[in-house]
C-alpha cells in the first residue's frame, strides 16, 4: 500500500515546492522581500479567518518581512477568540510595536472588551488618538471616546467616564443629530450618572435608551431599577414587565465572544420582579 502511495505523495511535495519556493531572504533586496511577503499576506486573506491555509500563508509572509506589522495583527486575531492570549497578545503587540499609529487602537479595544485591563486600554487608546488630534477616531468602528469612557467606568472613576461619553455624544448630536449616537452610550452615561446620584440625568439618559432602542431591555430594566429606588413602584414595575418580555425574545445589548459591561440576564430580571 505505501509503494502505491509513494508517488502521489512525490508528486504533491514536488507541486507544493512548485508553488512556494525556499527563498534565499538573506541575499535579497528588501523591496524583492516586501514584495513577496505582501504576495503571501494577499493569498492569506483568500481563506477564511483562523484556517490553515491563512496560518500557513501569514507565517511565509513574517518570513519573508518579519515587520510587516498587519500580518502579525492578523496572525493573532484567531488566537485572541480562542481565548489562546499568551500567543495571540504576543502577535498583536508586535504589530503595535512596529506600526503604533494603526494598531494601537485595536490593542485598546483587546485590552478592553477581552483582557478587562482597563488602565492599558485607557493608555493604548490615549496613544491611538494622539495621532490624530481634533479627529474623533473609531478604533474597531466604536467611538474612542465611548470605549474611553467605558474603560473609566470600569474602574469607578465616574466624573471622567462621563466627561468621555459627553464628549463623544455632544459631537455627533451637534454634526449629525442625536439620534446617531450609539444608545448604548446613553446607557452608560445614565449608569454613571446614577452612581454620582444624579437620578435626574440618569432617568433622561435610560429614557432616551427607550426612545431610541424601543425593543431592547437594557433600558426599560435600568429605568425600572432606578424608578423602584425612587419609590415609584407601580410604575418601576411596568417597566420591568415590559422590559422582560424584550429580553425573552432576546432584545438585549450582547455581542460574540466577549460578556458586554452590566449585560442582562435572567436573574436580573426574576430578581427585580420578585421584589415588586
Amino acid at each position: 500500500m505505501l509503494k502505491r502511495l509513494l508517488p502521489l505523495l512525490l508528486l504533491v511535495y514536488w507541486c507544493s515546492c512548485q508553488q512556494n519556493p525556499a527563498y534565499d531572504y538573506e541575499s535579497m533586496p528588501k523591496e524583492e522581500r516586501d514584495s513577496i511577503a505582501h504576495a503571501f499576506f494577499d493569498t492569506a486573506t483568500k481563506y477564511g479567518q483562523g484556517r490553515a491555509g491563512e496560518h500557513y500563508y501569514l507565517t511565509k509572509a513574517l518570513e519573508a518581512d518579519p515587520e510587516l506589522a498587519a500580518a502579525w495583527r492578523a496572525k493573532s486575531i484567531a488566537y485572541n477568540k480562542r481565548g489562546l492570549h499568551h500567543e495571540g497578545y504576543t502577535m498583536l503587540n508586535k504589530a503595535v510595536a512596529l506600526d503604533p499609529e494603526t494598531w494601537s487602537g485595536t490593542l485598546g479595544y483587546m485590552r478592553l472588551y477581552f483582557l478587562r485591563d482597563y488602565e492599558g486600554a485607557i493608555e493604548a487608546f490615549k496613544t491611538y488618538d494622539a495621532f490624530t488630534p481634533n479627529f474623533m477616531d473609531a478604533p474597531k468602528g466604536e467611538n474612542i471616546h465611548f470605549l474611553i469612557g467605558l474603560a473609566y467606568k470600569q474602574l469607578k472613576e465616574y466624573a471622567t467616564a462621563e466627561a468621555e461619553f459627553d464628549k463623544y455624544i455632544d459631537e455627533i448630536t451637534k454634526t449629525a443629530g442625536e439620534d446617531w449616537v450609539d444608545v448604548y452610550t446613553f446607557m452608560y452615561r445614565g449608569l454613571v450618572r446614577k452612581a454620582q446620584g444624579n437620578t435626574e440625568g440618569a432617568l433622561e439618559d435610560f429614557n432616551r435608551v427607550i426612545k431610541y432602542n424601543a425593543k431592547g431591555a437594557d433600558g426599560y430594566y435600568h429605568k425600572a431599577v432606578l424608578l423602584k429606588e425612587l419609590g415609584q413602584m407601580e410604575e418601576a414595575k411596568m417597566f420591568a414587565k415590559e422590559g422582560f418580555g424584550m429580553f425573552l425574545k432576546s432584545y438585549k445589548y450582547q455581542r460574540p465572544y466577549v460578556e458586554v459591561f452590566d449585560e442582562l440576564y435572567l436573574a436580573d430580571f426574576e430578581e427585580l420582579l420578585a421584589s415588586f
